[in-house]
């Protein structure tokens, strides 16, 4: 395989038909692959390259750990949506930091919200 080699498509049955020219002998040499967590690529990888271990890329592994944090967000954010307007729209606003990486985030910068102020404000004075 050079680098320059192009498939028709990312169909199984080409890669296949492509990975398929090399002699077993060859594809049995290969130690590792590196893909992406799409199930035809997975199962396409065991039957040409029986010895090959699979490994997943960093890339899609946190792409994927992100979409299942949102989607316990929004999860969380509409158990509010009727009783807690409030929060909800707390959630709703500030979604970018639940899914922010900790070393990130700012912690000498506060957001102020009018409502707590005010009960700050009576607690304190």
């Amino acid at each position: 395989m050079n680098k320059g080699d192009i498939v028709e498509d990312r169909k199984k049955h080409h890669l296949q038909t492509y990975f398929e020219r090399f002699e077993l002998s060859d594809r049995e040499k290969v130690n590792t692959v590196c893909i992406d967590i799409y199930e035809p690529y997975m199962s396409l990888i065991k039957d040409v390259f029986p010895k090959a271990d699979i490994v997943v890329d960093k890339f899609h592994i946190v792409q994927s750990i992100n979409r299942e944090l949102n989607r316990c967000r929004v999860q969380a954010m509409n158990r509010f949506n009727n009783k807690d307007k409030p929060m909800y729209n707390k959630f709703k606003k500030y979604w970018k930091l639940m899914l922010k990486p900790q070393e990130k985030l700012n912690y000498t910068h506060y957001h102020y919200f009018k409502l707590y102020c005010q009960k700050t404000y009576i607690i304190y004075n």
